[in-house]
């Protein structure tokens, strides 16, 4: 088990681990609104199967090293509060992590970086900022996401919008790439989307015990959608096989195409994700 942190703002909160700096519940008036896999290997080498996980410097296979990148696999540092992640004048608070290049992330991927991630808690509001900056001599190109696990009753009644009109490779079918039509996406199958350039605003709903779950995305330009359904979930040693039906993973992130940070220059991106009744 890991040292989690907790943060709480009326009868909502969170907790997040340093270990991949994943945020593994939050709540909203007590319900969670987060999916955690009841097989999730909590081995500190594994990441997490379930909740927020933050996917850098690779989204998907990568030649270089683990699938996803490490960001999700490494142990991150608790920093004190700065102008990048403040606690809000409403009375919302914050926490904020740092990662930095060693000679474990050297040893994959020879560059130089630091990453500053701010989580903020408001009332039915949960708000997250990466900032990944060059540190080093050399230019380096990335993709990252952010891979929340939604917790929802029945993933067949879910409904996604924002996608409609927008190109999607499908992983599951070689990446072939179609245009979505639909105004709503749903999910009855094996599902492994990535849309890119989706619009900055999507409603997942029903999320958690029924509420309506309003993304809103800044620099994530692509939106990735996923499910392993019945037999891709029972070939997964981390996820029991009748989860499937209990999650949905909307994952906001640049991975269409790769960012080019320059030696000293920053990415900045953001999204907030608001539950309202439904």
């Amino acid at each position: 088990m890991y040292n989690a942190i907790s943060l709480s703002q009326e009868n909502d909160s969170i907790e997040v681990v340093p270990f991949g700096a994943t945020l593994t519940s939050w709540k909203v008036d007590g319900e969670e609104m987060l999916f955690l896999s009841k097989k999730s290997l909590r081995d500190g080498r594994n990441p997490i199967r379930g909740g927020i996980p933050l996917v850098f410097p690779n989204f998907g296979a990568w030649e270089l090293g683990p699938h996803h990148g490490f960001a999700h696999t490494s142990e991150w540092t608790v920093q004190p509060l700065d102008v990048m992640c403040t606690q809000e004048v409403n009375g919302g608070k914050a926490i904020l992590f740092s990662l930095e290049d060693n000679g474990c992330t050297r040893s994959i991927w020879n560059h130089g970086f630091r990453l500053l991630y701010c989580i903020k808690i408001r009332k039915a509001q949960l708000r997250l900022e990466l900032s990944v900056e060059n540190t080093g001599t050399d230019a380096f190109e990335f993709t990252a996401l952010l891979h929340p696990y939604w917790r929802v009753a029945d993933v067949r009644c879910c409904t996604l919008s924002g996608c409609q009109g927008v190109l999607y490779a499908d992983k599951t079918k070689d990446f072939g790439e179609s245009r979505e039509e639909r105004e709503y996406v749903t999910v009855s199958q094996w599902t492994d989307n990535i849309y890119k350039s989706t619009e900055r605003v999507h409603k997942l709903t029903p999320v958690g015990a029924g509420k309506i779950l309003t993304i809103e995305k800044e620099n994530l330009p692509d939106t990735v959608v996923w499910n392993p359904w019945a037999k891709m979930a029972s070939e997964l040693e981390d996820f029991s096989p009748e989860e499937y039906l209990s999650m949905l993973c909307v994952e906001p992130g640049h991975v269409a195409r790769p960012v080019r940070l320059q030696p000293a220059q920053r990415f900045h991106a953001a999204c907030t994700f608001t539950a309202s009744e439904g």
